[in-house]
């Protein structure tokens, strides 16, 4: 796990970088504008603000379609933190990713807090769910 969880986090930001929109009808099973609860934050700048300060994180820009994304990654708990910029369309938004092992095989779960409309969140989390699934067919072909 140990090994793999490097080359993931260099997979996870360079993805993030690249994430495109697209459209589409289908739900996803979720209301959208969810900012109730951001993870134990009031809203994902809270969220942001409070991780920028922890030391055991690192806080990373990557230059995305719509400007900078902040990539905070925790690595106590393997986890990674994608807040959207400012000019994204479902910004504020962030979109956490937990890295875990299981079985000996290698897991994504990805969790999403949107502060957009319904179909802008529904294009958020599709483009992640695809950036997840080409992530693991990386992994498996390595």
């Amino acid at each position: 796990m140990y090994k793999v969880f490097p080359l993931l986090i260099i997979l996870l930001l360079t993805a993030c970088a690249s994430i495109a929109e697209k459209s589409s009808d289908k739900s996803l099973g979720y209301k959208g504008a969810s900012q109730r609860n951001v993870f134990g934050y009031s809203t994902p700048q809270e969220a942001l603000s409070d991780l920028k300060r922890k030391t055991n994180h690192s806080v990373r820009t990557v230059i995305g379609d719509h400007g900078e994304w902040q990539i905070i990654q925790n690595n106590v708990n393997n986890s990674i933190w994608s807040f959207t910029p400012e000019q994204h369309p479902a910004h504020p938004s962030v979109i956490r990713r937990k890295v875990y092992e299981k079985d000996g095989s290698v897991y994504i779960r990805t969790e999403v807090r949107c502060g957009a409309s319904k179909a802008v969140c529904d294009m958020l989390v599709k483009d992640f769910l695809k950036l997840d699934e080409k992530i693991k067919n990386e992994m498996a072909t390595k």
